[in-house]
Protein backbone atom coordinates (compact mmCIF):
# COMPACT_ATOMS: atom_id res chain seq x y z
CA UNK A 1 0.00 0.00 0.00
CA UNK A 2 2.95 2.66 0.56
CA UNK A 3 3.83 2.56 -2.65
CA UNK A 4 0.06 2.99 -4.14
CA UNK A 5 0.30 6.62 -6.27
CA UNK A 6 -3.35 6.90 -5.09
CA UNK A 7 -1.72 8.13 -1.44
CA UNK A 8 0.09 10.97 -3.56
CA UNK A 9 -2.65 11.98 -5.50
CA UNK A 10 -2.96 15.51 -2.95
CA UNK A 11 0.74 16.54 -3.62
CA UNK A 12 0.52 15.83 -7.34
CA UNK A 13 -2.92 17.59 -7.78
CA UNK A 14 -1.30 20.40 -5.69
CA UNK A 15 1.34 20.80 -7.86
CA UNK A 16 -0.28 21.07 -10.62
CA UNK A 17 -3.12 23.64 -9.82
CA UNK A 18 -0.74 25.83 -7.50
CA UNK A 19 -0.26 28.25 -9.95
CA UNK A 20 -3.52 28.62 -11.40
CA UNK A 21 -5.36 28.94 -8.71
CA UNK A 22 -5.96 31.47 -5.51
CA UNK A 23 -7.29 30.73 -1.76
CA UNK A 24 -11.17 31.34 -1.97
CA UNK A 25 -11.00 33.86 0.66
CA UNK A 26 -8.47 36.01 -1.49
CA UNK A 27 -10.86 36.16 -4.16
CA UNK A 28 -13.74 37.24 -2.44
CA UNK A 29 -12.36 39.31 -0.49
CA UNK A 30 -10.81 41.13 -4.05
CA UNK A 31 -13.78 41.03 -5.41
CA UNK A 32 -15.84 42.39 -2.80
CA UNK A 33 -13.48 45.67 -3.07
CA UNK A 34 -13.89 45.79 -6.72
CA UNK A 35 -17.68 44.96 -6.75
CA UNK A 36 -19.33 47.48 -4.45
CA UNK A 37 -21.12 50.41 -5.46
CA UNK A 38 -19.46 52.83 -3.03
CA UNK A 39 -16.74 53.55 -1.85
CA UNK A 40 -14.77 55.60 0.47
CA UNK A 41 -13.16 57.88 -2.65
CA UNK A 42 -17.00 58.46 -3.28
CA UNK A 43 -17.26 61.22 -0.80
CA UNK A 44 -17.79 63.85 0.03
CA UNK A 45 -20.55 63.73 -3.26
CA UNK A 46 -22.74 66.52 -4.94
CA UNK A 47 -26.02 67.26 -3.50
CA UNK A 48 -28.07 65.44 -5.86
CA UNK A 49 -25.48 62.18 -6.20
CA UNK A 50 -26.00 61.72 -2.33
CA UNK A 51 -29.82 62.00 -2.19
CA UNK A 52 -29.55 58.79 -4.52
CA UNK A 53 -26.83 57.50 -2.07
CA UNK A 54 -29.07 58.12 0.63
CA UNK A 55 -32.31 56.80 -1.18
CA UNK A 56 -30.61 53.27 -2.23
CA UNK A 57 -28.82 53.00 1.56
CA UNK A 58 -32.33 53.59 3.20
CA UNK A 59 -34.58 51.76 0.99
CA UNK A 60 -31.69 48.91 1.07
CA UNK A 61 -31.97 48.69 5.07
CA UNK A 62 -35.79 48.91 5.03
CA UNK A 63 -36.17 46.42 2.28
CA UNK A 64 -34.00 43.88 4.35
CA UNK A 65 -35.01 44.31 7.82
CA UNK A 66 -38.61 45.59 8.61
CA UNK A 67 -40.28 44.66 4.43
CA UNK A 68 -43.64 44.04 6.32
CA UNK A 69 -43.26 47.09 8.09
CA UNK A 70 -43.12 47.13 12.31
CA UNK A 71 -45.91 44.52 12.86
CA UNK A 72 -45.18 45.34 16.75
CA UNK A 73 -47.67 45.48 19.47
CA UNK A 74 -46.94 47.56 22.93
CA UNK A 75 -48.20 45.98 26.32
CA UNK A 76 -48.42 48.48 29.13
CA UNK A 77 -46.91 46.60 32.14
CA UNK A 78 -45.64 49.02 35.53
CA UNK A 79 -44.87 52.07 36.39
CA UNK A 80 -42.87 52.66 39.27
CA UNK A 81 -41.68 55.66 41.10
CA UNK A 82 -37.62 55.51 41.39
CA UNK A 83 -35.88 58.52 43.22
CA UNK A 84 -36.46 61.31 41.12
CA UNK A 85 -37.73 59.96 37.86
CA UNK A 86 -40.63 57.10 36.83
CA UNK A 87 -39.93 54.14 34.79
CA UNK A 88 -42.27 53.17 32.59
CA UNK A 89 -41.99 49.32 31.79
CA UNK A 90 -44.06 47.98 28.59
CA UNK A 91 -43.23 44.99 26.21
CA UNK A 92 -42.62 44.87 22.41
CA UNK A 93 -44.47 42.08 20.77
CA UNK A 94 -42.33 41.66 17.37
CA UNK A 95 -44.21 39.93 15.23
CA UNK A 96 -45.28 37.12 13.95
CA UNK A 97 -41.83 36.03 15.49
CA UNK A 98 -43.65 36.72 18.84
CA UNK A 99 -40.25 37.70 21.00
CA UNK A 100 -41.20 40.68 23.43
CA UNK A 101 -38.27 42.80 24.14
CA UNK A 102 -38.47 44.99 27.09
CA UNK A 103 -38.44 49.26 26.55
CA UNK A 104 -38.21 51.22 29.94
CA UNK A 105 -39.61 54.81 29.65
CA UNK A 106 -37.68 57.05 31.99
CA UNK A 107 -39.67 60.17 32.66
CA UNK A 108 -38.35 63.06 34.63
CA UNK A 109 -39.70 64.97 37.45
CA UNK A 110 -42.75 66.79 37.49
CA UNK A 111 -45.49 66.73 34.54
CA UNK A 112 -44.19 69.01 32.12
CA UNK A 113 -43.35 68.62 28.82
CA UNK A 114 -39.78 66.87 27.39
CA UNK A 115 -37.68 66.63 24.51
CA UNK A 116 -37.55 62.47 23.86
CA UNK A 117 -34.22 60.17 23.28
CA UNK A 118 -34.37 56.75 22.32
CA UNK A 119 -31.54 54.80 24.11
CA UNK A 120 -29.86 51.66 22.32
CA UNK A 121 -27.99 49.30 24.28
CA UNK A 122 -24.71 47.96 23.37
CA UNK A 123 -23.40 44.67 23.96
CA UNK A 124 -23.80 43.59 27.39
CA UNK A 125 -24.20 40.54 29.56
CA UNK A 126 -27.70 42.35 31.02
CA UNK A 127 -28.17 44.97 28.16
CA UNK A 128 -31.37 46.76 29.11
CA UNK A 129 -29.81 47.45 33.42
CA UNK A 130 -26.64 48.79 30.96
CA UNK A 131 -28.36 51.77 30.18
CA UNK A 132 -30.25 52.46 33.96
CA UNK A 133 -27.39 52.00 35.87
CA UNK A 134 -24.79 54.41 35.87
CA UNK A 135 -21.94 52.89 36.73
CA UNK A 136 -22.05 50.03 33.75
CA UNK A 137 -20.01 51.21 30.66
CA UNK A 138 -22.87 52.46 29.01
CA UNK A 139 -23.47 55.14 32.00
CA UNK A 140 -26.59 54.31 32.69
CA UNK A 141 -27.41 57.16 29.82
CA UNK A 142 -31.52 56.44 29.57
CA UNK A 143 -31.63 57.13 33.47
CA UNK A 144 -28.76 60.44 33.29
CA UNK A 145 -30.68 62.16 30.83
CA UNK A 146 -34.08 61.39 32.54
CA UNK A 147 -32.47 63.22 35.69
CA UNK A 148 -31.39 65.74 33.08
CA UNK A 149 -34.86 66.80 32.19
CA UNK A 150 -35.23 64.85 28.91
CA UNK A 151 -38.00 61.95 28.41
CA UNK A 152 -36.19 58.20 27.58
CA UNK A 153 -37.17 54.93 26.14
CA UNK A 154 -34.47 51.80 26.90
CA UNK A 155 -34.60 49.19 24.71
CA UNK A 156 -33.51 45.51 25.60
CA UNK A 157 -31.03 43.79 23.23
CA UNK A 158 -32.73 40.72 21.87
CA UNK A 159 -30.27 38.36 22.78
CA UNK A 160 -28.86 39.89 26.31
CA UNK A 161 -30.17 40.06 29.97
CA UNK A 162 -33.48 39.81 30.66
CA UNK A 163 -33.84 37.74 27.38
CA UNK A 164 -31.34 34.96 27.91
CA UNK A 165 -31.66 30.99 28.92
CA UNK A 166 -29.76 32.11 32.04
CA UNK A 167 -32.40 34.87 33.13
CA UNK A 168 -30.85 37.79 34.07
CA UNK A 169 -28.00 37.65 32.56
CA UNK A 170 -25.68 36.11 30.06
CA UNK A 171 -26.03 36.22 25.86
CA UNK A 172 -27.63 33.78 23.39
CA UNK A 173 -26.16 36.06 20.47
CA UNK A 174 -24.49 33.25 18.01
CA UNK A 175 -27.41 30.66 18.90
CA UNK A 176 -30.08 33.30 17.92
CA UNK A 177 -28.26 34.78 14.87
CA UNK A 178 -27.21 31.47 13.49
CA UNK A 179 -30.69 29.99 14.27
CA UNK A 180 -32.34 33.39 12.36
CA UNK A 181 -29.90 33.60 9.28
CA UNK A 182 -30.72 29.74 8.41
CA UNK A 183 -34.69 30.64 8.55
CA UNK A 184 -33.73 33.49 6.42
CA UNK A 185 -33.82 36.46 8.70
CA UNK A 186 -31.13 38.31 10.55
CA UNK A 187 -31.20 39.78 14.26
CA UNK A 188 -31.32 43.33 13.65
CA UNK A 189 -34.22 42.86 12.02
CA UNK A 190 -35.94 42.03 15.21
CA UNK A 191 -33.85 44.07 17.05
CA UNK A 192 -34.82 47.35 14.54
CA UNK A 193 -38.44 46.59 14.68
CA UNK A 194 -38.44 46.63 18.26
CA UNK A 195 -36.41 49.71 18.38
CA UNK A 196 -39.03 51.39 15.92
CA UNK A 197 -41.50 50.51 18.21
CA UNK A 198 -39.80 52.03 21.06
CA UNK A 199 -39.75 55.80 19.15
CA UNK A 200 -42.91 55.15 18.90
CA UNK A 201 -43.99 54.32 22.20
CA UNK A 202 -41.89 57.63 23.23
CA UNK A 203 -43.31 60.08 21.07
CA UNK A 204 -46.95 59.50 21.17
CA UNK A 205 -46.35 59.50 24.93
CA UNK A 206 -48.32 62.84 26.24
CA UNK A 207 -45.35 64.26 28.28
CA UNK A 208 -42.78 64.44 24.94
CA UNK A 209 -42.81 67.07 22.55
CA UNK A 210 -40.76 68.34 19.68
CA UNK A 211 -38.01 66.24 17.58
CA UNK A 212 -36.81 62.83 19.33
CA UNK A 213 -33.31 61.64 19.58
CA UNK A 214 -31.46 59.05 19.27
CA UNK A 215 -28.30 57.50 21.02
CA UNK A 216 -26.23 54.27 21.77
CA UNK A 217 -22.83 53.00 22.56
CA UNK A 218 -21.03 50.02 20.19
CA UNK A 219 -23.57 48.18 18.91
CA UNK A 220 -26.30 50.55 20.56
CA UNK A 221 -24.67 53.12 18.29
CA UNK A 222 -25.66 51.11 15.18
CA UNK A 223 -28.71 50.97 16.21
CA UNK A 224 -29.12 54.47 16.96
CA UNK A 225 -27.59 55.09 13.49
CA UNK A 226 -30.36 52.82 11.58
CA UNK A 227 -33.16 53.65 13.52
CA UNK A 228 -32.92 56.87 12.80
CA UNK A 229 -32.13 56.41 8.95
CA UNK A 230 -35.52 54.16 8.97
CA UNK A 231 -37.37 56.95 11.02
CA UNK A 232 -36.89 61.03 9.89
CA UNK A 233 -38.46 62.13 13.12
CA UNK A 234 -35.42 61.28 14.65
CA UNK A 235 -33.84 64.69 14.07
CA UNK A 236 -30.21 64.05 16.08
CA UNK A 237 -27.75 60.67 17.00
CA UNK A 238 -25.25 60.76 19.45
CA UNK A 239 -23.34 57.57 17.88
CA UNK A 240 -20.43 55.83 20.09
CA UNK A 241 -20.88 52.55 17.94
CA UNK A 242 -17.30 51.24 17.06
CA UNK A 243 -15.64 53.33 14.11
CA UNK A 244 -14.52 50.60 12.05
CA UNK A 245 -14.72 48.14 8.69
CA UNK A 246 -15.80 44.72 8.34
CA UNK A 247 -13.11 44.66 5.41
CA UNK A 248 -10.42 47.74 5.35
CA UNK A 249 -8.85 47.76 1.55
CA UNK A 250 -5.10 47.23 2.97
CA UNK A 251 -6.06 44.18 5.32
CA UNK A 252 -4.41 40.71 4.10
CA UNK A 253 -6.52 37.40 4.17
CA UNK A 254 -3.66 36.01 6.39
CA UNK A 255 -5.19 38.40 9.00
CA UNK A 256 -9.02 38.52 8.13
CA UNK A 257 -11.16 36.79 10.35
CA UNK A 258 -14.63 37.44 9.11
CA UNK A 259 -17.36 39.50 10.50
CA UNK A 260 -16.36 37.95 14.34
CA UNK A 261 -19.65 39.19 15.53
CA UNK A 262 -23.14 37.77 14.07
CA UNK A 263 -25.60 40.00 14.76
CA UNK A 264 -23.54 42.67 12.42
CA UNK A 265 -24.90 40.17 9.83
CA UNK A 266 -27.08 42.49 7.21
CA UNK A 267 -27.69 39.87 3.97
CA UNK A 268 -26.76 41.84 0.75
CA UNK A 269 -26.34 45.03 2.35
CA UNK A 270 -22.33 44.93 1.77
CA UNK A 271 -22.86 44.67 -1.53
CA UNK A 272 -23.46 48.75 -1.19
CA UNK A 273 -20.23 49.15 0.37
CA UNK A 274 -18.13 48.82 4.28
CA UNK A 275 -20.34 49.53 7.48
CA UNK A 276 -18.95 52.91 7.69
CA UNK A 277 -20.85 54.38 4.95
CA UNK A 278 -23.74 53.61 6.31
CA UNK A 279 -23.71 56.51 9.12
CA UNK A 280 -22.72 58.96 5.70
CA UNK A 281 -26.54 58.66 5.02
CA UNK A 282 -27.72 60.65 8.37
CA UNK A 283 -26.57 63.94 6.90
CA UNK A 284 -27.50 66.93 7.15
CA UNK A 285 -29.09 65.41 10.31
CA UNK A 286 -27.60 66.56 13.75
CA UNK A 287 -24.83 64.04 14.41
CA UNK A 288 -22.18 63.52 17.38
CA UNK A 289 -19.94 60.75 16.45
CA UNK A 290 -17.12 59.52 18.11
CA UNK A 291 -15.20 56.87 20.23
CA UNK A 292 -13.08 56.09 23.06
CA UNK A 293 -9.06 57.53 22.55
CA UNK A 294 -8.17 53.46 24.54
CA UNK A 295 -10.07 51.93 21.56
CA UNK A 296 -6.86 50.80 19.76
CA UNK A 297 -9.45 49.29 16.63
CA UNK A 298 -11.41 52.27 16.29
CA UNK A 299 -8.70 54.96 16.99
CA UNK A 300 -6.86 53.12 14.47
CA UNK A 301 -9.94 53.15 11.42
CA UNK A 302 -12.01 56.18 12.85
CA UNK A 303 -10.37 59.57 11.46
CA UNK A 304 -9.62 57.77 7.82
CA UNK A 305 -12.65 56.17 7.27
CA UNK A 306 -15.59 57.53 9.43
CA UNK A 307 -14.56 61.34 10.56
CA UNK A 308 -13.15 62.80 7.19
CA UNK A 309 -15.36 61.27 5.46
CA UNK A 310 -18.42 62.65 7.37
CA UNK A 311 -16.95 66.16 8.12
CA UNK A 312 -16.41 66.10 4.09
CA UNK A 313 -20.11 65.04 3.21
CA UNK A 314 -21.53 67.52 6.27
CA UNK A 315 -19.58 70.44 4.86
CA UNK A 316 -20.27 69.33 0.89
CA UNK A 317 -24.16 69.86 1.76
CA UNK A 318 -23.59 73.04 3.52
CA UNK A 319 -23.92 71.73 6.76
CA UNK A 320 -20.62 71.48 8.45
CA UNK A 321 -21.88 73.12 11.44
CA UNK A 322 -24.43 69.80 12.41
CA UNK A 323 -21.38 67.64 12.78
CA UNK A 324 -19.54 66.75 15.49
CA UNK A 325 -16.86 64.55 16.50
CA UNK A 326 -15.80 63.25 20.14
CA UNK A 327 -12.31 61.18 21.06
CA UNK A 328 -12.94 60.62 24.65
CA UNK A 329 -10.52 59.28 27.40
CA UNK A 330 -11.79 56.01 27.73
CA UNK A 331 -12.55 52.72 25.77
CA UNK A 332 -16.02 51.17 23.89
CA UNK A 333 -17.69 53.36 26.33
CA UNK A 334 -20.12 56.14 26.39
CA UNK A 335 -19.45 59.90 27.56
CA UNK A 336 -22.58 60.88 29.16
CA UNK A 337 -22.36 64.60 29.88
CA UNK A 338 -20.87 65.06 26.20
CA UNK A 339 -24.15 63.26 24.90
CA UNK A 340 -26.53 65.33 27.27
CA UNK A 341 -24.82 68.50 26.31
CA UNK A 342 -25.43 67.54 22.88
CA UNK A 343 -29.13 66.78 23.01
CA UNK A 344 -30.01 70.10 24.52
CA UNK A 345 -28.35 71.69 22.09
CA UNK A 346 -29.47 69.56 18.86
CA UNK A 347 -33.16 69.19 20.87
Amino acid sequence: MSDSPALAAGDIVEAIVKDHVQPTLAVLMASFLEQVTYRDSDFPMTESAYADFQETMVSSLRNLLIPNGLECHVEEIETRALGTITLDVRLVHVQPEGVAVPIVLCLPAGSGSARGVACYSGHSAHGLRDLLEPDSYQAGIACRLAEAGFATVAVEKLDTGTLVRTVGKGSDEPQIASHLLAWGDCTRSLQIRACLAAVETLMEHPRVEGPVGAVGVSLGGWLAVITALLDERIAAVADFGMKTRFLPPDRLPADYDGIFDPCHILPGLNRLGDRNLIPLALAPRRLLAGHGAADPASSAQAEPHYRRLQQAQYAALGAADRFAWHVHPGGDTLPPQPVIDFFRDAL
